[in-house]
């Protein structure tokens, strides 16, 4: 399979929002990126993203652990090493470039954002109830880390006026 690396390049204060779904932790430079939304957003945009959660990310062998009379417990282990996680998915593997939430928050500052939302949903009992068991370990542990930034009327590269 071949990867098609496509620049975006949108003129600076052009756009009222920039969204980003569970596509971010598989770019080598996401902080690039974040940096690259403030320069695309007019004063009072707005950056959204999610990425899956680092606790779900962290672990080079991110499954399940379930031991005897005991509840099951998500391995963390290299949680502050960023870098590629390779899991595999059936004949796939998949790779996401690893970082703790202090690393995505800190490329929302830095770039001058003013940092409005972060959460870290695992999901409700009616999104799991089809999957029987799920709910329950999807409740000990985030799937998903969700950003909401505001580009400030000053700051950083803002138009003048």
């Amino acid at each position: 399979m071949e990867v098609r690396r496509e620049p975006i390049t949108l003129p600076a204060f052009s756009a009222d929002l920039v969204v980003s779904s569970m596509a971010l932790d598989f770019v080598e430079d996401a902080g690039r990126i974040v940096t690259r939304a403030f320069d695309w957003l007019r004063s009072g945009g707005w950056l959204v993203f999610t990425v899956q959660h680092p606790i779900v990310t962290a672990s080079t062998h991110a499954q399940w652990v379930h031991e005897a009379g005991t509840s099951s417990a998500w391995p963390v282990d290299s949680y502050l090493t960023e870098g590629p996680r390779t899991e595999s998915r059936g004949d796939l593997a998949v790779t996401r470039c690893h970082r703790p939430v202090a690393r995505w928050v800190m490329w929302v500052l830095d770039a001058g954002f003013r940092l409005d939302a972060l959460a870290e949903p695992g999901g409700s009992p009616e999104g799991w109830s089809a999957a029987k068991g799920l709910l329950e370990e999807n409740a000990k542990r985030p799937r998903i880390l969700a950003v909401r930034a505001e580009r400030p009327a000053s700051g950083r590269g803002a138009p003048a006026g």
